[in-house]
């Protein structure tokens, strides 16, 4: 009985939530993930979205990067809660106008802290569209006994370089206390994306994550992409990313309907 009220409760207040943002000003945040640059192929890709749409976009720089991958980086690493307080203050700054709700887009670990902002910024935050998350099962990808290049570092795999990613070593065990669906709220409406040859995260992991985000109450839908890796970065990627970005905009009563795919 209680998991169906919860429901009936999230439903309710999505529909309201809906009902406002049409008389709102839109803004997607954007939080990339780890080794992630500015003026990606994702950030062009959501800018040049947000401009057709007539949206507002801001695309978040961590004030210390959450790793980088090759043999240059800083010593100096962020930790995801030190990420999300960069995340906070942006979403402060964008919401100092009543009238502005924000949307998320985030890629890789800046799921974790999307799902953090939703939670301390549940006023603001209306939906998010999470690509290839980082859960708490892919903290075990850190490879066992080998740190990073610098003390207090993991060293993480990836098929783009044979040196991986470095990533502070605080971001494993956040990833395991404190995991994505703890932190959204049953109010957030979530898409996510993710391809099932994703060489860093495997699509398991976002088949529970959206169960758990189910069970909860939220409505969560997941898009496998086929032959999709990680970056999800490629015309085919960026075309169905724009496809769930429309679909979750809809759902929230700021986009218009698209035809069935």
């Amino acid at each position: 009985l209680s998991a169906h009220l919860l429901q009936g409760c999230s439903h309710v207040l999505s529909l309201m939530r809906s009902t406002r943002m049409a008389k709102e000003t839109l803004c997607l945040l954007y939080l990339p993930g780890c080794g992630s640059l500015p003026g990606g192929r994702k950030e062009r890709f959501l800018q040049a979205y947000a401009d057709k749409k007539g949206h507002l976009l801001r695309c978040l720089e961590y004030s210390k990067p959450l790793g980088a991958e090759g043999a240059w980086m800083q010593k100096d690493l962020s930790s995801l809660h030190e990420a999300l307080r960069d995340a906070e203050a942006a979403a402060d700054e964008l919401t100092t106008d009543t009238h502005r709700r924000l949307v998320l887009v985030a890629a890789s670990m800046g799921g974790w802290i999307a799902a953090s902002l939703a939670s301390s910024r549940f006023r603001h935050v209306f939906g998010a569209l999470l690509l290839a998350p980082t859960a708490a099962c892919s903290a075990a990808k850190v490879l066992p006994g080998q740190g990073g290049r610098f003390s207090g570092t993991d060293l993480l795999p990836s098929q783009h370089s044979d040196q991986g990613y470095t990533i502070h070593g605080a971001i494993r065990q956040e990833l395991q206390e404190h995991t994505i669906e703890d932190r959204i709220p049953a109010s957030c409406l979530v898409r996510i994306m993710h391809g099932d040859k994703d060489e860093a995260i495997p699509m398991e992991a976002s088949e529970m994550l959206q169960l758990h985000l189910k069970a909860k109450g939220v409505k969560a839908e997941l898009r496998r992409v086929t032959g999709g890796d990680h970056r999800l970065s490629s015309e085919v990627e960026l075309a169905i990313l724009e496809e769930e970005l429309d679909q979750l905009l809809f759902d929230l009563g700021a986009g218009e309907k698209k035809s069935d795919r």
